[in-house]
């Protein structure tokens, strides 16, 4: 169903249909056999980071077949949750490559969604620009307007899937996010870097006792 050259209109309109049932298909999925222990992994988070992989695409100018992989691997890339915690991308992978076959997409393509999904979910395991722009999206809510809503979310899922959270093992969540991580792409460092630097300073005036008193890395070109 997806043309070697997507570029075309023809192309561009059959791979913006099927990202549109792609949506529906994985919030249905989310909606009915998602655990509601997962307040944080949820549609609304899946929607914010589909939304950050179509800002992130355009800035980097990623041409219309890879923002098409880019946005179905954004659209499963935590899906795998509805079915196990562990190795959850594995399953999101296999969820997105039985879907696509559904639709006779071609099979460079259905790999190419479900390795962005596998290797972006660290950044020792990105290998190409896609991985990176996934991987920054993952990471978009820290630099969002709703920023502390979202932690509020996390914090509450830890604690509901994992039984509880410690003072230090927040703390050290904050930094990990705020201090240690760094966004890969270009519109990452340029843009939501500084974004998520005043949502931090924002987060440290309001909870000075829940963090490490450090200072954000500059973030350092990776391509």
């Amino acid at each position: 169903m997806i043309l070697q050259d997507s570029t075309t209109d023809r192309g561009f309109s059959l791979s913006t249909k099927l990202v549109d049932r792609a949506s529906e298909h994985v919030l249905e999925l989310l909606q009915e056999h998602l655990s509601p222990k997962f307040v944080f992994h949820n549609q609304r988070y899946t929607v914010q980071a589909v939304h950050a992989v179509s800002l992130i695409s355009k800035a980097e100018e990623i041409t219309l077949q890879d923002q098409f992989s880019l946005k179905m691997a954004a659209w499963f890339n935590h899906v795998g949750f509805i079915h196990t915690i562990d190795n959850h991308r594995e399953v999101s992978a296999e969820l997105a490559t039985d879907f696509l076959k559904r639709f006779a997409v071609d099979a460079d393509v259905i790999d190419q969604v479900s390795s962005i999904v596998l290797q972006s979910a660290t950044a020792w395991d990105v290998v190409s620009l896609l991985d990176m722009v996934l991987y920054d999206a993952d990471f978009y809510f820290l630099a969002a307007s709703n920023f502390k809503e979202m932690l509020d979310r996390r914090k509450d899922e830890m604690i509901q899937i994992d039984g509880g959270v410690t003072d230090l093992e927040w703390k050290d969540l904050i930094d990990e996010c705020f201090v240690q991580h760094q966004y890969l792409t270009n519109y990452g460092q340029d843009f939501l870097h500084n974004l998520r630097r005043v949502n931090y300073l924002n987060y440290k005036n309001t909870h000075q006792s829940q963090i490490h008193h450090k200072e954000i890395f500059e973030p350092k070109s990776n391509y």
